[in-house]
């Protein structure tokens, strides 16, 4: 298809609209991308604050025991005598 110079008008409009739209689609992508490395930071915040909260609660459990061992250790070491 040969283009005449009276459909340059009608090519540039063109060019200039899908331009316009790769600019628009580059830009959205972008802003999916900070939205999901937002998202990753989040919820690695999020599974670093569990962790913590059940490691604090394994320790307090282990203190617990150790506690409960100590108060009867005679007892433990005795044999139950």
């Amino acid at each position: 298809m040969a283009e005449t110079p009276e459909n340059w008008g009608l090519l540039l409009f063109r060019i200039e609209a899908q331009e316009r739209e790769i600019k628009d689609l580059k830009d959205h992508v972008e802003q999916l991308e900070r939205r999901a490395v937002e998202r990753d930071r989040e919820r690695a915040a999020q599974e670093r604050k569990q962790l913590m909260a059940g490691i604090s609660f394994l320790g307090a459990m282990v203190m617990a025991m150790l506690g409960l061992i100590w108060s009867y250790r005679s007892i433990i070491l005795r044999g139950g005598q």
